[in-house]
């Protein structure tokens, strides 16, 4: 995660000018999402504009995963309800696409509805999003939170 900060950070010069502070906040908020520093994830996104489609997906996402792992719970809820009804909207997204999305977001609620310590219920989902995995956009971060669980 050094080198890929580092990399960021050194070569954001090299950018295209019109894009360069888009580009930047958005790579380095990927940094950040997996460095877990949450706090930075959301100051950076802010201020990225969305011109790309799936730059915009990517950063809902990273957005979702920040949310979660801050325990916003009640921010959670309304994001994905948010995000369910962008992906919905936008008919230029590719089916499939669209669908791993919609697939994360089921599978994050999911999540969050386990109780403490159910075992059962986190084995359960767990081997339901294995199963899935080609069609759940991240999956290894959902199996992650489940074997966490």
């Amino acid at each position: 995660m050094e080198w890929a900060q580092n990399f960021v950070e050194e070569f954001k010069d090299h950018l295209p000018a019109e894009s360069r502070q888009n580009t930047y906040s958005f790579n380095l908020a990927r940094v950040y999402r997996f460095q877990k520093k949450y706090d930075q994830v959301l100051e950076l996104l802010q201020n990225v504009e969305y011109e790309d489609i799936g730059v915009n997906m990517i950063s809902k996402m990273m957005l979702l995963i920040t949310h979660y792992e801050r325990n916003d719970h009640e921010v959670l809820n309304s994001f994905i309800e948010s995000f369910r009804v962008f992906l919905n909207r936008h008919k230029n997204i590719p089916q499939q696409r669209r669908l791993s999305y919609l697939n994360l977001l089921k599978y994050t609620r999911r999540l969050m509805r386990l109780k403490p310590g159910d075992k059962a219920a986190a084995t359960k989902l767990r081997e339901e999003v294995s199963r899935e995995k080609a069609t759940i956009v991240n999956h290894e971060w959902l199996l992650e939170k489940l074997g966490e669980m």
